[in-house]
């Protein structure tokens, strides 16, 4: 459970309920619905907790947990400009965890979640297209 996993890493940096609340601009109460799983967590909130803990989004998964399909639906819900950021947070948080002297195991994990992103981003283009070439075309009247 992601709340579980984000009090374990809460509590392992020392940092209070309303510390982490406030600097993610939330109530204590909330948080601590969230920790003790009686409130859901969307992917930005989820983004905005690990900013404040120093955390990659993906840390506060638990690894035994099955999430894959959950977070991919998520990530997908987001909107364009969110999803972004997303993308963006979980690049810095890569450097500023030391990514940079990879393994090649690493990286080729690396190069699949792009192509994976590719993929997801041709279906949104496809999609669009599809969108636009079903509207009729706007006649202008010339005067």
């Amino acid at each position: 459970m992601i709340g579980a996993r984000i009090r374990e890493l809460r509590t392992a940096r020392r940092m209070s309920l309303s510390e982490v609340a406030q600097q993610a601009s939330i109530s204590t109460a909330t948080l601590s619905r969230i920790e003790t799983g009686k409130q859901n967590i969307d992917v930005g909130l989820m983004t905005l907790i690990a900013r404040v803990l120093h955390l990659s989004p993906h840390d506060l998964l638990d690894a035994d947990e099955e999430v894959d399909g959950f977070l991919a639906d998520r990530i997908a819900t987001l909107k364009p400009d969110d999803r972004a950021r997303f993308w963006q947070d979980l690049n810095g948080s890569r450097k500023r965890n030391g990514a940079s002297s990879k393994r090649v195991e690493d990286l080729t994990i690396e190069v699949e979640e792009v192509l994976a992103q590719i993929d997801f981003l041709r279906g949104e283009v496809d999609r669009i297209r599809q969108v636009l070439r079903s509207r009729k075309p706007v006649r202008r009247v010339v005067r």
